[in-house]
């Protein structure tokens, strides 16, 4: 009888918003960690590696714990919204800051860096504006 019961359930999907974010991220962070891993090959190819910790590494390994923590948020857990919001918060602010000292600074020969710094920024904030717009949605639903 119990069988009978739970097979008329529906399975409640994540909200719209949330998984376009999401999907967003992963390729994204996928991307990203492919651009890196590319870097890091070139650099060790061409004998350029004294910095290869701070510049291919550590972005590497961040990224790997990011796109794990976007899977275990298709799972649905409160925890992960949480986490992955405040670290797309942060990590737009910490681009913004970056680009403002950019606008302020009297070079001029680092127009390319400006404008990459600029896209890096509204990338990361339209699925940081979706997630916060479809919170509610998602909490409804999330465990």
């Amino acid at each position: 009888m119990s069988k009978i019961k739970y097979k008329n359930m529906r399975k409640i999907s994540l909200p719209i918003k949330t998984r376009v974010a999401i999907s967003w991220l992963i390729v994204l962070d996928v991307l990203l960690l492919l651009c890196s891993i590319v870097w890091g090959v070139v650099s060790i190819m061409f004998g350029s590696v004294p910095g290869f910790f701070e510049l291919v590494a550590f972005p590497s390994l961040f990224l790997i714990i990011l796109i794990l923590l976007e899977i275990i948020f298709l799972k649905k857990k409160k925890w992960a919204w949480w986490i992955i919001t405040i670290l797309l918060f942060l990590i737009t602010s910490l681009t913004a800051i970056f680009l403002f000292l950019l606008l302020l600074s009297p070079t001029q020969g680092i127009g390319f860096l400006r404008i990459f710094t600029f896209l890096f920024e509204i990338i990361f904030i339209l699925p940081l504006v979706l997630l916060l717009l479809d919170r509610k949605n998602f909490l409804k639903v999330a465990s």
